[in-house]
Formats: C-alpha cells, sequence, structure tokens
C-alpha cells in the first residue's frame, strides 16, 4: 500500500530506532485538497523505464484513447 506522509513527518518515518505503534499514526488519510496533479506522458507506463522527466508536465491531448498497455 502506499502512503503519502507530510513533509514533517519525514525525519520520523526515516527514523530507524521508530516503533511500529509510533509509525502507524503517521498512517492517516492525505488531505486531496493539498494533492496536485498534471498531465505526463506515456512512459510513466513502462516499468524499464526510471528518469526525473517521467513527471514533466505534457500538454493533454483531447480525445484521444490512451491505453494502459
Amino acid at each position: 500500500m502506499h502512503c503519502i506522509l507530510k513533509p514533517e513527518s519525514y525525519e520520523d518515518w526515516l527514523n530507524g530506532d521508530a516503533r511500529p505503534a509510533e509509525m502507524r499514526n503517521l498512517l492517516v488519510p492525505y488531505p486531496s485538497s493539498e494533492m496536485k496533479s498534471h498531465p505526463v506522458g506515456n512512459a510513466v507506463n513502462q516499468a524499464k523505464v526510471d528518469h526525473p522527466d517521467l513527471v514533466t508536465r505534457v500538454e493533454a491531448t483531447l480525445g484521444e484513447n490512451l491505453t494502459l498497455f
């Protein structure tokens, strides 16, 4: 399961001495009002591709039928 942490929780999450019970307190729903999204290229669907440009905004193409695979 994926988890989105607030920046102020990073240090606690990465602390090697933390107990699981303490970590559960960080696993709360991230507010959707604080999330942002934008269109990205189709390369994100290729597991073998891994580089920072994958999250670069692209121009959305309206009316194009996209496939996942």
